[in-house]
Parts: C-alpha cells; sequence; structure tokens
C-alpha cells in the first residue's frame, strides 16, 4: 500500500478553484521571523505555546497533523516560520500524540500512516521517519543535523523502533592509521572539491609492518556499506554511521583500502577494529587512507547512490554535506 502524499492539502490549495490559500487555512501566527536563523530561534516556551494552540485547533476542527503547514510550503518565497521549526512541530506533534494517548489525537497524527494488516506502531514508526525524510528532502545534511541535535530525533526512534542493537555514543577513539603518520597528500577543502584527509602512515622508506599497513576504525559505530568503489576514491571504501552525544548521527568513510576485512553491513563495530589495508600508488609508494566524516543525511542524498563528491561540487557544496575530518579526529581521539 502506496503512503500518503507528503501533504495532500497542498493539492486541494493548487489545483483547486485559483483563489489565495490564506483564506482557505486556519492561521497561526507567532511573533518573530525565521526561526532558522540561530539568532532569531524561538524559546523552548514560545515552541511550546505555538504546540499547544496548534494541537488544540486540530482537535476542535478535526485537522490532521499532515495537514498543519508552515507558510513557506504555501508561498514558496517567504522563509517563516523555517524547514527545521516546521519539522520540530511535527515531531513535538508525534510526541505529544504518543504520551497524552488521546485516541482521537493519535489517529490524527498517525492514522494516515496506517497501512491493512500491519500494527498501529508500524504508523507511528512510519509518522516520524516521515518528519525526517521530509526535512531530508526540503533542506541540507548540515541543517538536518542540526535539527536531530536540537529534537534528540534518534533517541526517540529508538524507543519507538525498540531495536535489539542501540548505535553506541561516540566517546573515545582512536586515529585511522597506526603509528606515525603524514598529509602530504589532499586536505580537506584543498582543492576546494576535497571532502576528507589522506593519511599516510610514515615508515623507513615506506616499509610498513602489518599494523602500519591497516586501516582501523575511529569510534564506534554501525557499518552501513562496504565494497569496491570506482571513483575518485579508487579501491575498496567502508562506511559507518555514528551518533554524537548530543543525539546527531555522521558518517566515517575509509576510502583507497587495498584489501577489507569480513565486515558486515547492519553490524556495530568497536573503535580501533581494523578495516583492511591502506591501499598504494601505482609504483607501490605513498601507502594512504582517504579518511572523511559526513553528515548523517548525506547518506540519504548522495552516499547511498554513489559515496564520491559530484564533479561539479565546490567548497560551499562540501561544507554543506561534510565535517572537517581533522577537527573531528582532534575531538575523539585522546
Amino acid at each position: 500500500m502506496a503512503g500518503p502524499p507528503v501533504n495532500p492539502v497542498l493539492v486541494d490549495l493548487f489545483e483547486g478553484p485559483k483563489v489565495d490559500p490564506n483564506f482557505r487555512t486556519i492561521s497561526i501566527e507567532i511573533t518573530g521571523s525565521d526561526f532558522d536563523d540561530p539568532g532569531q530561534a524561538p524559546s523552548d516556551q514560545k515552541i511550546a505555546n505555538a504546540l499547544s494552540v496548534v494541537w488544540a485547533v486540530m482537535e476542535r476542527y478535526q485537522i490532521r497533523a499532515l495537514d498543519v503547514l508552515g507558510h513557506s510550503e504555501i508561498q514558496p518565497d517567504n522563509a517563516d516560520p523555517g524547514k527545521k521549526f516546521m519539522a520540530l512541530m511535527r515531531y513535538l506533534l508525534g510526541v505529544k500524540a504518543l504520551v497524552e494517548g488521546d485516541a482521537r489525537m493519535k489517529y490524527l497524527v498517525f492514522g494516515p500512516f496506517l497501512e491493512e494488516g500491519s500494527l498501529p506502531e508500524r504508523a507511528v514508526q512510519r509518522y516520524f521517519e516521515f518528519v525526517r525524510a521530509y526535512l531530508v528532502l526540503v533542506d541540507l545534511p548540515v541543517s538536518v543535523y542540526a535539527w536531530e541535535a536540537r529534537s534528540k530525533f534518534w533517541f526517540v526512534m529508538d524507543q519507538i523502533v525498540q531495536a535489539p542493537l542501540a548505535l553506541p555514543l561516540i566517546s573515545q577513539g582512536c586515529f585511522p592509521i597506526f603509528g606515525e603518520t603524514g598529509h602530504p597528500g589532499s586536505c580537506y577543502l584543498d582543492p576546494d572539491n576535497h571532502e576528507g584527509l589522506d593519511i599516510y602512515p610514515v615508515g623507513a622508506e615506506n616499509k610498513l609492518d602489518w599494523q602500519q599497513r591497516g586501516a582501523y576504525l575511529a569510534v564506534s559505530g554501525a557499518c552501513v556499506a562496504v565494497g569496491e568503489n570506482h571513483g575518485f576514491h579508487h579501491g575498496k571504501m567502508a562506511v559507518f554511521r555514528h551518533r554524537q552525544p548530543d543525539g546527531a548521527e555522521l558518517l566515517t568513510l575509509y576510502g583507497h583500502l587495498q584489501a577489507l576485512a569480513a565486515l558486515e553491513v547492519g553490524k556495530v563495530y568497536a573503535a580501533g577494529t581494523r578495516l583492511g589495508e591502506v591501499g598504494s600508488l601505482a609504483d607501490g609508494s605513498h601507502a594512504f587512507v582517504h579518511f572523511a566524516t559526513a553528515y548523517g543525511a548525506t547518506w540519504d542524498v548522495q552516499l547511498r547512490q554513489n559515496p564520491n563528491v559530484p564533479l561539479s561540487a565546490d567548497a560551499r557544496w562540501v561544507q554543506r554535506h561534510f565535517l572537517p575530518p581533522g577537527e573531528f579526529l582532534r575531538q575523539v581521539v585522546v
């Protein structure tokens, strides 16, 4: 059974009689503007007040959560109230429906996601997945990353899905290469479209022992992809998903590997796990691992289909999709 449209009321607004959408909606005005700007973000109290009003209007007029829209979703040239703000409101409506337990309100929030023959719990999961997926669709990975931290989205999803093996929080980690290292190759944004850091193990005339030739998992996380890469970072590649203590998720990528360990997608590995062996250039010199860190949503919009940076990417594109890997390592490696 196909899922519901993103916002059914939009079809009615724009394919129905040509009238001003403002005359076919109930408007709730909130003081302030462009709440996605950190300098103009509303207080927790203002968010709670807005949520209470939205909830009361939904209850009185039997309005579904899917039909609660931000002004910018009806009038695209208007930035108010903000993409992350609307995602937060939809997320909080879901949380409130779970906590309060009102059967009618639960149906208004989760009802459109009920599938024939499936349990109601699955509709709850699909609703929360939709909230994040819609934000991923309309906003940038760096913004989704900030929203995940603000909303604690993944912590709530853990409770809803009740996964048997929760993703561990990032704590102390290790360097991706054993022993002394160097960086004579490309760095983050040098050149502009380089999203990672090329890390070289240092040995006498590049005669490296077994440990030095290994690539190691920087922090504990779940393997999401492993295999051959035919793009910029030729050779084998492994990608892992990690969760920050604040709840946001990120990825680490290990490319230019000559050989891979027996890694399984979906399995959680501890920091320091040997991932494989670093590759070398055609002349056998300069063994190195290409290490990069990406925002979690970059997996959804880019890395799931192609683990390489697009040819047209510039520094601005990289900064919206990838974190500085050197800064990340300095934070986790003691």
